[in-house]
């Protein structure tokens, strides 16, 4: 909440997001949304923006989404929203990703 509140942290309010959507992000994309970040916000803020995986990026994408799977059920509506957010966008690039293993596949690498 200290983060959310200090206008000399603000460029860092979304790293507490920035992990798995596990129990922990549950409770401080709460926060955040208490605090007054949009659904849209927070969704953006959660995005990992650097991962490392082994194995096809589809496969990891999907794992993305099958973590933040549970919090549609939330009972905050605004989690669900933001999981529903994250999940779309995690869903459209796993398209991407399987389009992209499937040329390489037949072509390989380029």
């Amino acid at each position: 909440r200290q983060v959310l509140r200090d206008p000399s942290l603000n460029a860092h309010w979304e790293d507490p997001l920035k992990r798995s959507a596990d129990d922990s992000w549950r409770r401080r994309a709460g926060i955040s949304l208490e605090e007054g970040r949009s659904p849209q916000q927070v969704a953006r803020a959660s995005m990992l923006s650097s991962d490392s995986w082994s194995g096809p990026e589809s496969a990891h994408l999907q794992a993305q989404i099958d973590e933040f799977t549970r919090w549609l059920e939330d009972p905050d509506n605004r989690i669900q929203q933001v999981a529903s957010l994250i999940i779309a966008w995690l869903t459209e690039r796993r398209e991407r990703a399987l389009v992209d293993e499937r040329r390489e596949a037949i072509e390989g690498l380029r």
